[in-house]
């Protein structure tokens, strides 16, 4: 047997061990397929339908490889149709139905996605010399908007920033907010980087400035039992521990290296990490959850607790951080 021979069979061998990295691939291929074309998604729908078909015919007559080239078929089709479920199809009352190019005031109630993130003001320099000041930002999913003397129910995500510190706003609240509601713009520019784009991956369409933080108004409290309100309410009290052992300064940094906090950086602390190479410490990846694990594995060691708790805990600790 050549070489190539067994390099094929190989690959065909770890393709049926491995079965759900050929589904990822195939799934990927349709995301790709649909992103880069203009198909409608009733021909997705029906490519996976006449797939499917074809595969258990097949299947039934014993030509089981061609079954399973129509079932990868089928997944293709399921990942296209995915994408454009998600990139093209949104609800009739979606807010961005109500916004357009140019920023219009209007009257909203959003429920808070997720903690506030605070930036401080952009250091002055040559190329920018515009005063700015310190400002907040939610991800929010709108439930209302105020028409006159009544309130419309409307549907979407959308990015809720103000100027000022918008202070004790946490997940599940809900807020009314006076803002200035406009879609999200295109690039201008060649080579801007596609903030419409990014957002809409995210299901956000529309964007919400507000002047003054006193514009927004808490008019529910969240449920204070939220599994996910309380990690935000931990990433808080996480980030205020380390301002205050290690200091206002450092703090901002270390909060930064362990809880992915980046908005209140200085922007040239971020540009030093950037000439440097090392941007990738600012964000929660494989490293930090292995700094974590192997912390646990060393409290193993002392034998505190059996080693079966201990492996339990440092694996839900290490899935919670």
């Amino acid at each position: 047997m050549s070489r190539t021979e067994s390099s094929s069979a190989k690959v065909v061998r770890n393709a049926g061990r491995h079965p759900l990295v050929l589904v990822f691939f195939v799934v990927c291929i349709g995301i790709c397929l649909d992103r880069f074309s203009v198909i409608p998604a009733a021909f997705w729908c029906s490519l996976s339908a006449l797939a499917v078909a074809h595969w258990r015919r097949l299947d039934r007559s014993g030509r089981s490889r061609l079954g399973a080239l129509m079932l990868l078929l089928s997944v293709v089709a399921l990942g296209g149709f995915w994408h454009n479920v998600r990139w093209e199809l949104f609800p009739g009352d979606e807010l961005a139905r109500y916004a357009s190019d140019e920023p219009t005031p209007a009257c909203l109630r959003v429920v808070a996605l997720d903690t506030v993130q605070w930036s401080p003001p952009d250091p002055q320099t040559a190329l920018n010399t515009r005063p700015s000041a310190e400002t907040s930002r939610v991800s929010v999913r709108v439930e209302a908007i105020r028409c006159g003397g009544r309130w419309l129910i409307v549907s979407g995500r959308s990015s809720l920033v103000t100027s000022g510190r918008l202070k004790d706003v946490h997940r599940g609240d809900r807020l009314q907010a006076m803002a200035f509601l406009s879609r999200t713009r295109s690039p201008s520019n060649p080579g801007e980087p596609d903030f419409a784009a990014m957002r809409r991956r995210r299901r956000q369409l529309t964007v919400l400035h507000c002047r003054h933080a006193e514009c927004i108004r808490r008019i529910e409290h969240g449920r204070c039992w939220s599994p996910l309100r309380l990690v935000g309410r931990t990433r808080l009290w996480g980030e205020r521990i380390l301002e205050q052992h290690v200091g206002a300064d450092r703090g901002t940094l270390a909060a930064a290296l362990l809880l992915g906090a980046r908005d209140r950086l200085d922007p040239e602390e971020k540009q030093t990490f950037f000439l440097t190479g090392t941007l990738h410490l600012l964000a929660i990846s494989g490293l930090h959850v292995g700094v974590l694990a192997s912390l646990f594995w060393l409290l193993t060691r002392l034998e505190l607790l059996p080693r079966g708790a201990m492996f339990f805990f440092s694996s839900a600790s290490a899935v919670a951080y």
